[in-house]
């Protein structure tokens, strides 16, 4: 629960995750939309049930036969947990918040 945290964590979210988690209240992209099986929505209550321990897990090794890939050698502990975090912020997007990750998608 610290804002820097949050903070830290949104670029990241930004390049790495958006393009296939997409921003909770926006339209997915072209990538997000081909996806088989499609990348869960991060702020839907089945992902928000997870302990943040599997959530860190997910994040690290990936998760085989979809294309969630393991960012255990990209991302060191800190930042994987800072993910963790922002995950857990996504029902709570601040619409600043939410301009900021459109942003991205807009430049795409």
């Amino acid at each position: 629960n610290d804002p820097k945290a949050i903070t830290d964590a949104l670029p990241h979210y930004k390049e790495m995750c958006v393009v296939c988690h997409g921003v909770p209240g926006l339209e997915r992209s072209e990538i997000a939309e081909g996806l088989h099986p499609a990348a869960p929505n991060l702020a839907s209550p089945e992902i928000q049930k997870m302990s943040d321990g599997e959530l860190f897990w997910v994040i690290a090794n990936g998760i085989g036969s979809t294309g969630m890939p393991a960012f255990e050698h990209a991302d060191d502990a800190n930042t994987r947990w800072k993910i963790v975090s922002y995950i857990r912020h996504l029902p709570n997007l601040t619409a600043t918040e939410r301009k900021q990750l459109q942003q991205s998608e807009d430049e795409e």
